[in-house]
């Protein structure tokens, strides 16, 4: 029985195309898929890429196992969206409070 290979990922900043410009790599024996990022409309963060990468890889090979840098990715991603989730509720929270002293 042969082992499924297992994909890696490497995100890499491509300051030439701009300020948080990232191509993300993720390659197995069998294939490599890229996804290049250029700041400007909706700005992602970087596990979300990963995950966008990843998720194009499976459709492309077919035969690696990614869950490994799913999982790890998922944690990030959680990790951030609570950051910007607690962001955006201070802010609400500051913004009612600016709002019942005036």
């Amino acid at each position: 029985m042969r082992r499924r290979p297992i994909a890696n990922v490497r995100v890499l900043k491509l300051p030439e195309l701009g300020g948080g410009a990232v191509r993300i790599e993720v390659d197995c024996e069998r294939s490599t898929t890229d996804l290049t990022h250029i700041p400007g409309g909706v700005d992602l963060p970087a596990p979300a890429l990963v995950t966008g990468a990843m998720f194009e890889h499976e459709v492309r090979c077919g035969e690696c196992t990614t869950a490994e840098v799913h999982a790890r990715e998922a944690r990030e991603l959680r990790e951030e969206t609570e950051r910007a989730y607690e962001a955006i509720r201070q802010r609400r929270i500051r913004y009612y409070a600016h709002g019942r002293r005036h």
